[in-house]
């Protein structure tokens, strides 16, 4: 297999991993639970709660090719409804039960437990720099149990690559976001 080949599995798996935290619905229904309404807000606060309670400014500057308007209708008003850590820890309880839904007792396996460390490994080597995403990820605190480690260590190699990598030499689109993203790719 050749090295982008490769790569390109290696973040098909690892986005499918992180990706629990956006559509499962144990994660939608503990973001709404501390008050969060609808998919955006949950959406927005959970991705940019690793940073502090950003205002507009910095969440639109972070998610680019989402809809301004969108952006400022859940930010910073979420931060008025929970506090960024409440969102994070009520998130990664989320995460965790999400996990065992699909993953059941292969959270335990060992090679999850490998994977984990080396996925750790990844994140901790990896170059942060201009992704503030990834950076807050990869400096918040790390959970212990492999499942979970694997999900911060996709989490900051994923807000590593970001969307800076997929934008370049496209105009930005209007769209609510996920879907704007791949049809300008497709464009």
């Amino acid at each position: 297999m050749r090295a982008p080949d490769a790569a390109r599995a290696h973040w098909q798996h690892l986005e499918s991993y992180h990706a629990v935290v956006y559509f499962a619905p144990e994660v939608i229904e503990a973001l709404v639970g501390l008050g969060l309404p609808g998919f955006w807000m949950g959406y927005f606060a959970g991705r940019a709660a690793p940073l502090g309670p950003v205002g507009p400014a910095v969440a639109e500057a972070l998610f680019y090719n989402f809809n301004p308007e969108l952006v400022r209708g859940a930010l910073p008003a979420a931060w008025d409804r929970a506090s960024p850590e409440l969102v994070l820890g009520s998130r990664l309880h989320a995460v965790d039960a999400a996990l065992w839904t699909i993953l059941a007792q292969e959270v335990r396996a060992t090679e999850l437990v490998v994977a984990a460390q080396l996925a750790r490994k990844a994140a901790e080597a990896a170059d942060c720099s201009g992704r503030a995403l990834a950076a807050a990820h990869a400096e918040g605190e790390w959970p212990t149990v492999a499942h979970l480690v694997m999900w911060q260590a996709a989490t900051v190699l994923r807000e590593r690559r970001g969307i800076g990598l997929r934008r370049r030499g496209r105009r930005r689109r209007r769209g609510c976001g996920l879907g704007a993203c791949w049809t300008a790719r497709a464009g």
